[in-house]
């Protein structure tokens, strides 16, 4: 998730019962047990998908503008309800994400919206 996101960053994460929204940083665990960290770049009911490097979101390449170098392609894919489409920003570095994890379930994730150390970068996660 760099450069949003460094090693040593210390992130305040919690569940939230509001929608999903595009652009937030997730927390999830994935199957190996590992906790990692995304950005949501589709919502539930959007189809998604990558080609010449670029995400696609309903037709728009223009509403995934977190991306720093290219995706990789992958096929058209709807989301279904309750989940998401996440995505590291360095894509070309990003090895586990919903590329190989598929759509994850939103109820299985806690929204990071603060860092609170170092404490020269405490704010909002954007």
């Amino acid at each position: 998730m760099t450069p949003t996101l460094l090693p040593g960053d210390f992130l305040l994460a919690s569940t939230s019962s509001r929608p999903p929204k595009r652009g937030e940083v997730i927390v999830f665990e994935e199957p190996e047990g590992r906790f990692i960290i995304k950005r949501i770049v589709a919502l539930e009911g959007e189809t998604v998908l990558a080609q010449g490097g670029r995400v696609s979101i309903g037709g728009n390449q223009e509403l995934d503008r977190w991306a720093i170098g290219l995706t990789s392609p992958f096929d058209p894919i709807k989301i279904p309800a309750r989940h998401v489409w996440a995505l590291g920003d360095r894509r070309e570095l990003s090895t586990i994400d919903s590329r190989s994890l598929g759509p994850i379930a939103i109820n299985n994730c806690w929204r990071v919206p603060i860092r609170y150390f170092p404490l020269g970068k405490i704010g909002f996660v954007r």
